[in-house]
């Protein structure tokens, strides 16, 4: 605590500033100060004017300091501590310590960046409540952040209250306000990826331009390979004895490190022949074994691969991607040639089956053919053709009960061949056929004419 007055054209002016700290935890502090004028200046009068002042200001950073303690850390100071954890050196204290670089950064952005009003209120953590999730991604929504983005915050604010309470700092409540917020980060419309031609096409150019990564790009749409796998792979994980490539290691292009693969699991590859082509053309068989395969681009690296590849797809004229669709088109082009949906997982490295979903929907194995037995027109036709046989038959009635009255042979008995009886039953239907046709048409028997009508049509 301290007081400081001075005196200026017979008046006291004053300023004190009040500090409270919690006993249980220190670093819960509360600071007020305030500062003003006093019309005397009277030394007794003064001291008692400020420290009447000071008492109230005690009183208020104590209630303050005991609020805290009760409620727990404020949301910027856990949001700082969970920030500033993500990067730390040690392992077992680090915030999220399985997820990559390229996350870490933006959890530590995303609780920041985005919960200004939080800290403008000087919101305990667990003052945080729903309505305020809800009341951030509505802003969010109108300042127009895409779902997918809008998830990913979410994500990293239920991880910083995860590593609160963890940590006990968070008091009162036992799971992030954010949990069952519901954000999907699915989009409503098409995924970006290139057909069947438009690959043919795209590889063709690159060739023809001797682009430089060309050997990349074909490498990918030829192995499923992320692109960190790719740039991690080596003259010795080719054998080209066994046509297999075996995946083992990945380049982490954020943390400049070299790790396992996504799923942990090294897999392998079968080489075509267009692969092996490409593997002659690098000279695999004859560089030592530990020559990285592919050429080693600084703008690959850079993690520049998707800008370089979507200006040569406006270059040529097709559809923009970006480096990992390429993967996408491998997996997609797989499902439709009609490759197992498991072979597709095993090859390209994915544990969930929900992620291998979304390219199966792309390449339409789940509705390959519904339509097919959809004929109208060809129906349509045909259905005409069977109105023709029924008119001639309406005209024919009389005929035949004319003949039946007389005697005549014209109406002898004649029996349905299986022909005549299918072509029958689609146009007209029904099981019990001729005494369908005798309520219908009057017959007993089918006259040779109208087994002929039926039979041309």
């Amino acid at each position: 605590m301290a007081i400081k007055t001075w005196e200026k054209d017979g008046k006291t002016h004053y300023k004190i500033n009040v500090r409270s700290r919690a006993k249980s935890n220190k670093k819960i502090v509360a600071n007020k100060q305030e500062s003003g004028i006093l019309n005397y200046t009277d030394k007794e009068k003064v001291d008692k004017a400020t420290a009447k002042i000071e008492r109230s200001l005690y009183r208020i950073t104590q209630a303050e300091v005991s609020k805290r303690e009760t409620v727990g850390i404020s949301w910027e100071e856990l949001a700082k501590r969970f920030a500033k954890d993500l990067y730390h050196s040690d392992k077992t204290k680090k915030a999220c310590p399985h997820i990559s670089a390229k996350q870490r950064n933006h959890y530590a952005t995303s609780v920041i960046e985005f919960t200004g009003e939080w800290r403008a209120l000087n919101l305990a953590a667990s003052e945080v409540t729903p309505a305020d999730i809800e009341e951030l991604f509505r802003r969010l929504d109108a300042i127009g952040y895409t779902k997918s983005t809008q998830y990913n915050i979410k994500t990293a604010i239920n991880q910083c209250f995860k590593y609160g309470i963890k940590k006990r700092w968070v008091r009162g409540i036992t799971r992030s306000p954010a949990d069952g917020f519901g954000i999907s980060r699915k989009q409503s419309k098409r995924s970006e990826i290139l057909t069947l031609s438009q690959i043919v096409y795209f590889l063709d150019e690159a060739r023809k331009r001797n682009h430089p990564w060309y050997p990349v790009w074909k490498f990918v749409l030829h192995t499923g390979a992320r692109s960190g796998e790719a740039y991690e792979i080596k003259c010795r994980d080719i054998v080209r004895e066994e046509k297999r490539i075996y995946f083992e290691e990945k380049y982490d292009f954020y943390e400049k490190t070299i790790g396992e693969l996504k799923d942990g699991e090294w897999r392998q590859v079968p080489i075509n022949s267009e692969l092996d082509e490409l593997f002659i053309e690098l000279e695999v068989d004859t560089r030592p074994l530990d020559d990285y395969v592919l050429p080693r681009i600084n703008a690959w690296k850079n993690c520049e691969a998707a800008k370089v590849l979507r200006k040569f797809c406006d270059e040529i004229g097709i559809p923009s991607i970006c480096f990992h669709t390429l993967r996408a088109c491998w997996a997609t082009q797989l499902l439709i040639n009609g490759v197992a949906e498991t072979v597709v997982m095993e090859l390209g490295g994915w544990a969930d089956r929900d992620t291998m979903q979304r390219y199966i929907r792309r390449a339409g194995i789940a509705i390959a053919g519904a339509t097919d037995s959809l004929q109208f027109e060809s129906l349509g036709r045909e259905k005409k053709n069977n109105l023709l046989f029924f008119q001639k038959a309406q005209s024919d009635r009389q005929k035949m009960r004319n003949a039946r009255k007389k005697g005549s042979s014209a109406a002898s008995s004649y029996q349905l061949d299986d022909k005549t009886r299918i072509a029958l039953t689609r146009a007209y239907g029904g099981e019990k056929l001729e005494s369908t046709l005798s309520e219908n048409f009057g017959w007993s028997v089918l006259p040779k004419e109208a087994e002929e009508l039926v039979v041309n049509a």
